[in-house]
């Protein structure tokens, strides 16, 4: 089944995850009209692009245009002494087959000269000798002048004939992203309890909160390291009074193994939301391990079902994103629980 488009008349942004499901279905439709995507700085646009390209095996040929020059990427002209004609040798970072994606990433940092060639290149799959392949697509990126980016102004032109993309940081995107690729869930509850600190630019400070510094953060946080340089002091200083909060976190082993039965439920929000986050990170492991988690969230939140549909969905939707696989075997498992279907009725599939 194709990917569902993004309706363009529901609203002018889109979240990093419809990005992704357009993109996909561009690809799925083989639509090779030239795109461009503008968003914040470390919102994850061009790893979406290469996502969407590993989903298909395409590869992807990215050129960073902002910091090229005309030569860069029109070659070395060598003469013909046949012809006397001199012809250009492309650079070997072209395609010179297909399929793939032509990825063109800081484009409107590029100097005027550069913005012409690459106008001719997104609009004429050409310029100078070199000639794009059948079946490879043209896509650009760049940020835009309100996100603190040095940028210049796209030609009209170019403007007129490319399919615009206008992406925007969010939480549940990133989230999905997250649990995926190994983030860990003290960062999750976090940005769930703050999420205004998911991006947030600083002109104050060289290091700020990004979906794509929170990625720079976790490997710092992994090897023990301080993740203030790179999301920055105060961000810092917030996480660190979250973790402070965290020394309160029940024995979350003790549940995903089923042994949680005396386990008490939080009653501070930041807490509820770090447990949340922990159950769901062990729920994606295994059906068992989900089961133990479900059974002891709803025996603690009778009153309060929509923390216990936040562990559901949170789970059903990190594996339909990220293991295609096991969201089979849980949503099948799950249709056969009533208890649980409760919660999913109308909103897998």
């Amino acid at each position: 089944m194709a990917a569902r488009a993004f309706d363009h008349a529901r609203k002018q942004t889109m979240t990093p995850r419809e990005l992704q499901v357009e993109l996909t279905a561009i690809v799925q439709n083989d639509i090779n009209d030239p795109l461009l995507i503008l968003g914040e700085s470390g919102v994850g646009k061009s790893s979406i692009v290469r996502q969407v390209a590993d989903e298909f095996g395409l590869p992807v040929y990215d050129v960073r245009w902002g910091q090229m020059a005309p030569i860069d990427v029109r070659g070395v002209p060598v003469p013909d002494h046949e012809t006397k004609a001199t012809e250009f040798y492309p650079p070997s970072f072209w395609p010179r087959k297909g399929p793939g994606i032509i990825f063109l990433d800081e484009f409107n940092m590029a100097s005027p000269v550069m913005m012409g060639l690459g106008q001719q290149l997104l609009l004429d799959r050409q310029f100078g000798d070199y000639k794009v392949p059948d079946g490879v697509k043209i896509w650009a990126a760049g940020n835009r002048k309100t996100d603190m980016a040095t940028v210049n102004t796209i030609p009209g032109p170019v403007q007129n004939r490319v399919a615009h993309y206008e992406v925007e940081h969010d939480l549940e995107s990133w989230k999905l992203w997250a649990y995926g690729h190994g983030v860990v869930p003290v960062f999750l509850g976090f940005l769930d309890f703050r999420s205004e600190l998911l991006h947030k630019p600083s002109k104050e400070s060289m290091a700020w909160p990004s979906p794509r510094t929170w990625e720079i953060a976790n490997r710092r946080y992994l090897a023990s390291m301080s993740i203030e340089p790179a999301v920055g002091a105060n961000t810092t200083a917030e996480f660190r009074a979250y973790e402070e909060i965290m020394k309160e976190l029940p024995n979350i082993d003790l549940i995903a193994q089923g042994k949680g039965q005396s386990v008490k439920m939080a009653s501070e929000p930041s807490l509820r939301f770090a447990i949340m986050a922990e159950l769901t990170a062990r729920s994606i492991k295994s059906w068992d391990t989900f089961t133990n988690c479900f059974t002891w969230a709803a025996s603690k939140c009778q009153n309060e079902p929509e923390w216990l549909s936040t562990l559901v969905m949170g789970t059903i939707r990190v594996l339909k994103v990220n293991d295609n696989k096991k969201y089979a075997e849980f949503t099948k498992n799950l249709l056969k629980s009533p208890e649980i279907k409760r919660f999913i009725s109308g909103q897998i599939g």
